[in-house]
């Protein structure tokens, strides 16, 4: 995920961060507007509180402080129907299966997971084919594809055995019995019996700027439904307590799915609003992603059960970001 930040020039009706002719133009009803884009591709959600000088949360209509990224993955349901209209020769039970992709991944763009991208296709000028509908892979196509996923496994499998290694306290410990694990190219037949027209995994991100809190995505992006787990372009308002010690702010959390299978955007932010007031009123110094993981992990006895990388951005009025 990439957070972009910058001022521009421009008049509401002129505001789209999105088109590079708009930034530095001028006008005569606003000057030196803040604008936000956000590039989401992978796990990642991003949860943006901004508040007025007076301590009112400042949402699009007014009603909310809270503007958040939709979920790009398989749970999402317009994502689920985004993948099907690509391979109107797949049948959606073998593709989507436990409501991830092919039993595996909930990932359904990302810079990596290349198993559900290869092989790539070319022309005879070196060019990579990606014509939607995906066409179905050759017998060749289908054993380069095994090739490529048994040296992945095996790569998996020596990196496996290394971290095992590396856990052993001594060499007077008991020989610990590494548990049994089946290799991905084991499974191989299993897995990909329907992996019939590559790719299914994309690195096209969804695209979203804002600006005064109202929110934009661009046109070549797919927009999930708000009424899927965890998206939607607003969630409920803040607490004043929280907002009115923080008025003129504005608190971005960048996180990835491991923070937010755990808890709602809502309590996340409450958190950090409430830590952000209690240290403007002592001076003291705390890292507010350090206090979120631990209000959420730690505190409420959770255990996460993917990786947990959290990102607090503070901003002031001006949009410039705090040292």
């Amino acid at each position: 995920m990439l957070l972009l930040e910058w001022l521009h020039e421009s008049s509401p009706a002129q505001a789209n961060p999105l088109d590079h002719d708009s930034v530095g133009s001028s006008s005569n009803r606003t000057r030196g507007k803040h604008a936000s884009c956000l590039v989401n591709l992978g796990d990642s959600r991003t949860v943006v509180a901004n508040f007025r000088s007076d301590g009112v949360p400042s949402g699009g209509n007014g009603s909310s402080g809270l503007t958040q990224t939709r979920d790009v993955n398989s749970s999402v349901s317009t994502e689920r129907e985004y993948i099907m209209a690509q391979h109107p020769l797949d049948d959606p039970r073998d593709v989507i299966v436990g409501g991830r992709l092919f039993g595996e991944t909930l990932s359904t763009r990302a810079f990596g997971d290349a198993l559900y991208k290869l092989p790539l296709r070319r022309t005879e000028d070196g060019e990579t084919v990606d014509a939607i509908p995906r066409r179905q892979l050759s017998a060749q196509e289908k054993a380069l594809h095994c090739h490529y996923v048994h040296q992945m496994s095996a790569c998996l499998v020596d990196a496996e055995a290394s971290r095992f290694s590396s856990s052993m306290d001594g060499p007077g410990d008991k020989v610990k019995r590494r548990p049994r694990t089946i290799a991905l190219g084991e499974r191989y037949d299993a897995m990909f019996s329907s992996y019939l027209t590559p790719p299914y995994v994309s690195p096209l991100p969804e695209v979203q700027a804002w600006q005064e809190g109202a929110v934009e995505s661009s046109e070549d992006a797919v927009q999930p439904g708000d009424q899927d787990r965890g998206t939607g372009a607003r969630a409920g308002l803040l607490t004043s307590n929280a907002a009115g010690s923080t008025a003129g702010r504005m608190f971005a959390i960048l996180a990835t799915d491991g923070l937010w299978d755990l808890t709602s955007s809502e309590s996340a932010m409450e958190c950090v609003l409430k830590v952000a007031a209690s240290l403007q009123s002592s001076g003291e110094e705390l890292n507010l992603a350090e206090a979120l993981y631990r209000y959420v992990v730690e505190d409420q006895g959770r255990r996460a059960g993917d990786d947990v990388t959290i990102l607090v951005v503070e901003y002031n009025v001006s949009g410039f970001l705090d040292p």
